[in-house]
């Protein structure tokens, strides 16, 4: 028993003593200084065995407690510096990129109005309105970087977004032709949205290496646990110089699949380039 008062420890030590010399030293036992001293040992050492065992048990289940508050902590701080870290390069990323950026939308603003109507006149529009849907996907990034947590309604939807990349190519000038499965709903809002960002990529890439006028094929499927996406072209219509490249395009897609336990393959097809992306998921219906 776990006594807090010592008061009470001293009365059971007292009490127990007395009951024990009663019945082994008896009422025509002779008491010695060794018996009484014999006696208080052994009632003493049940009462120090247990003493000593709770306060054994006291001290590891507080260092337990020691143990397990430290990490929580270690975890919270973890969290909290990640945290801090991510939003620290968002708000840089940001402030680089919306700065070149708006500084592109203003001009373009200012070369439209100048400019006759015709080709060079949609050119700088769609360079616009381009540059301002990149300063909305930026602070929507940004309030993503900030809390990740945060509702995921709030992005753009996957599918208006692989429309809108489409679109923008098509009056760019390649000739694109859009397939989506209609059962793509099925896949995750993760693996969907990665998706839409690879096939973005794809086209940007094909714009970028093949030109104008390059016919392209992008495929979006769903099925068996799996979502499939393919960006091809033919052959480029004319020759043109390589343009330079850092090769950070595909490998952000190959980390991107990688990231959801994905595989890519690109190269050369045909003249042409092949663009294949597998991103697994599991196979449950999402609402959204």
């Amino acid at each position: 028993m776990r006594v807090a008062s010592w008061f009470w420890n001293l009365a059971v030590y007292v009490a127990a003593s007395f009951l024990a010399s009663l019945v082994v030293v008896g009422s025509e036992g002779t008491v010695t200084g060794l018996k009484v001293g014999l006696m208080l040992v052994v009632v003493a050492t049940p009462i120090a065995i247990g003493r000593y065992a709770g306060a054994r048990q006291s001290a590891a289940e507080a260092e337990r407690l020691r143990v397990r508050e430290s990490e929580r902590l270690a975890i919270a701080q973890l969290r909290a510096d990640q945290l801090a870290e991510r939003e620290r390069i968002a708000r840089e990323v940001h402030d680089i990129v919306a700065h070149h950026v708006g500084a592109m939308v203003l001009r373009a603003g200012a070369a439209r109005y100048a400019a006759p109507d015709g080709p060079v006149a949609d050119a700088l529009a769609d360079i616009k309105e381009t540059g301002h849907q990149v300063l909305e996907d930026l602070r929507g990034l940004l309030d993503v970087l900030r809390d990740p947590g945060g509702d995921a309604a709030l992005l753009a939807d996957p599918a208006d977004v692989v429309t809108e990349s489409a679109e923008r190519m098509i009056a760019a000038g390649l000739l694109v032709d859009l397939d989506v499965d209609p059962a793509l709903g099925e896949a995750p809002l993760v693996a969907r949205a990665s998706a839409a960002r690879i096939v973005q990529e794809g086209l940007t890439n094909v714009l970028k290496h093949a030109g104008p006028g390059t016919a392209v094929r992008v495929g979006l499927a769903a099925g068996d646990g799996e979502l499939l996406v393919e960006v091809s072209n033919g052959r480029p219509p004319t020759v043109r110089e390589p343009l330079p490249s850092s090769g950070q395009g595909l490998a952000g897609m190959r980390e991107r699949a990688k990231a959801l336990g994905g595989t890519l393959s690109a190269g050369p097809d045909g003249g042409g380039w092949r663009l294949s992306v597998t991103l697994p998921y599991p196979k449950t219906k999402v609402t959204t």
